[in-house]
């Protein structure tokens, strides 16, 4: 972790690219309730801590955690992520915008 703050390490890259999941994860969790609410709007603004909130919605990214851990917390949101999929594949969505499609925003 400490490896994380050096340019160009793995540690350095493998920081981004939890960061962009955790955004990706709270922006997906931002969209579907702003697409539950009939105005599109009952959210208002959302506080930082509240954004790490749903960050974490589907499972934990602290890179803290052992290897073992992080790895289980991945399959989690993996499988929360397929689940998902599969519910908008059989019921269809009723918003039109589904952040899971090839590409989309939550594309393993």
């Amino acid at each position: 972790s400490l490896l994380s703050a050096v340019p160009g390490t793995p540690a350095a890259n493998f920081k981004a690219d939890v960061n962009t999941l955790a955004a990706n994860i709270a922006f997906g969790e931002l969209t579907a309730m702003r697409e539950a609410s009939k105005t599109g709007g009952a959210l208002g603004a959302v506080s930082e801590k509240e954004l790490m909130l749903l960050e974490s919605a589907l499972g934990s990214l602290d890179r803290a955690q052992s290897p073992a851990q992080f790895k289980e917390s991945l399959e989690t949101i993996k499988g929360s992520i397929e689940r998902w999929k599969a519910a908008v594949n059989q019921y269809g969505t009723s918003g039109g915008q589904s952040g899971g499609e090839e590409g989309g925003l939550y594309d393993f």
